[in-house]
């Protein structure tokens, strides 16, 4: 008689997991397919229930939507990378990322000093929508962090805030943002500049 019985399927709940049961499983193994209460199955339901609603609402209540400003050539194509060798020392710079919403951008190169003199990352400008905006230099000290010694590889990140100067108006990022930096090796000074479009 049990052979004919259907195979129906129960539910228990056990250590936070749920276990499907067919009728064949509770005749073997009882104990482990006993039923659960009800209120146990329907609180582990609502606990999915809420985790998936969370993760749709994760992207809207979370952090601003970001941008990305990739290196150019001087045709327009993107790059992986802008580089850079002077005096036996490289320099590289990889996209630009940060939040639509954020008042600061902070960018910088990964410097490769593999010459005997002293590397200090001196400033660096950025002009986007027509406007030139300094990076934000700390004060007595800050020199240091912008220091790469003979055999080191470092990334060195400056500062920029869009409301600089105490303007009211923030500086809105356009298409692209031209870059300018000034570097010293040595006791010798160099600059150079390039641009970085946000693609379409």
């Amino acid at each position: 008689m049990a052979d004919n019985l259907p195979q129906a399927r129960t539910t228990s709940f056990e250590g936070g997991r749920v276990r499907v049961c067919t009728h064949a499983d509770t005749v073997a193994t009882p104990r482990a397919c006993k039923h659960a209460p009800y209120g146990a199955v329907m609180g582990y339901l609502r606990h999915l229930t809420l985790s998936a609603i969370l993760l749709l609402l994760f992207p809207v209540l979370g952090c601003d939507p970001g941008y990305s400003y990739k290196p150019i050539d001087k045709s327009g194509t993107p790059m992986p990378e802008w580089s850079a060798s002077v005096e036996g020392v490289d320099f590289g710079f990889s996209p630009l990322h940060g939040l639509v919403g954020s008042r600061y951008i902070s960018y910088g190169p990964e410097i490769s000093n593999q010459s005997a003199k002293t590397v200090i990352l001196l400033d660096g400008r950025l002009t986007t929508n027509g406007r030139t905006i300094k990076a934000t230099l700390p004060g007595s000290g800050e020199s240091e962090w912008r220091t790469v010694l003979p055999g080191e590889v470092k990334t060195v990140s400056l500062l920029w805030d869009r409301t600089q100067h105490g303007s009211s108006k923030e500086l809105i990022l356009g298409q692209k943002i031209s870059w300018s930096w000034r570097v010293r090796i040595g006791k010798k000074k160099h600059s150079f500049e390039f641009d970085t479009d946000r693609g379409p």
